[in-house]
């Protein structure tokens, strides 16, 4: 079972090239279905935006609890 920063990473690292890598703790962000890669990707976009980057160039990376829908408003904020 992959989560979905796992997923997208898999994804993105095909490329052979990442410029950020987007980290966050608290929260793993797995087993979180199709709304835990939406929220994976959507962040990573935000991030790239920051940037001034593609998208595509942005390595998201989770760690923490499990089952737990990743709360996308509050890290936005961040």
């Amino acid at each position: 079972v992959k989560a979905a920063p796992v997923r997208l990473g898999i994804e993105r690292i095909a490329g052979e090239r990442i410029q950020a890598i987007l980290v966050n703790s608290g929260n793993a962000n797995a087993y979180t279905g199709r709304n835990g890669l939406k929220v994976a990707r959507a962040l990573c976009a935000l991030a790239a935006e920051r940037l001034g980057i593609d998208a595509r160039l942005v390595l998201p990376s989770s760690t923490g609890r499990i089952a737990v829908q990743l709360p996308e408003a509050k890290v936005r904020r961040g």
